[in-house]
């Protein structure tokens, strides 16, 4: 999983990552696609902290996936 270092607005250090590096993979049957939907839907939803890169590319903070 690749990983970037985020201060976020509070000041504090935050490990952020793209949607499709994020998601399960250890069970074989997971389908990478559906994991990635579900982790957008809860950004939209707002129980997933994120941030995008300057080029529109959505980072999923990794302490809000273990919630």
């Amino acid at each position: 999983m690749v990983v970037r270092n985020w201060i976020d607005s509070k000041g504090q250090n935050q490990t952020l990552t793209f949607p499709h590096e994020s998601a399960p993979t250890r069970n074989p049957f997971t389908n990478l696609d559906c994991a990635t939907r579900a982790m957008v839907r809860r950004v939209e939803q707002g129980s997933l902290h994120f941030a995008e890169t300057d080029n529109g590319h959505l980072l999923i903070c990794a302490a809000s996936l273990e919630k």
